[in-house]
């Protein structure tokens, strides 16, 4: 009996680290935005059992927020080196800061709008019972960053 339960602690104790070693090979679990948005669509869909309909709504929601996060990334570079530059100067060039400041504000503006109708096609479609749970879930949710982040006993 103890040979046999040797044995079993040895088979998990590998099975898990080749499940580590595939996993860490393959990017990891989530290990790019896209995986994360479809780990997190798959869930909501699942959580709030939705039709069709509803998940092709939540998908459209997805593809606004990847198509937004990429917009802003894009530039990142070229924002933090104008930053840089403008620490490195004697004075704060204040007028360089104010346009770059209008620029992202009128991006966020620009890409409001398409969100706001995105998640209200999204909200629109869900019955009481969904909306309802949908609230709870976002309320539990665990909004930060940092160490642990998405390692939470919350709800996903």
């Amino acid at each position: 009996m103890k040979t046999f339960i040797i044995i079993l602690i040895v088979a998990v104790t590998l099975l898990g680290i080749t499940g580590v070693v595939f996993a860490k090979k393959n990017g990891g679990f989530c290990h790019n935005p896209n995986g994360k948005m479809d780990w997190i669509v798959d869930r909501m869909s699942k959580r709030l059992e939705l039709d069709e309909t509803q998940r092709v709504n939540l998908e459209t929601l997805r593809d606004q927020l990847l198509t937004i996060r990429d917009s802003f990334r894009k530039d990142r570079e070229q924002h933090q080196a104008a930053i840089g530059e403008m620490l490195a100067a004697p004075q704060l060039d204040r007028a360089l800061a104010e346009s770059m400041l209008t620029e992202k504000q009128q991006r966020f503006s620009e890409h409001g709008q398409s969100l706001i109708n995105a998640f209200a096609d999204f909200s629109d479609s869900l019955h009481p019972e969904q909306r309802e749970k949908l609230a709870q879930t976002l309320q539990d949710f665990p909004f930060r960053h940092g160490p642990g982040f998405g390692h939470s006993r919350g709800p996903m």
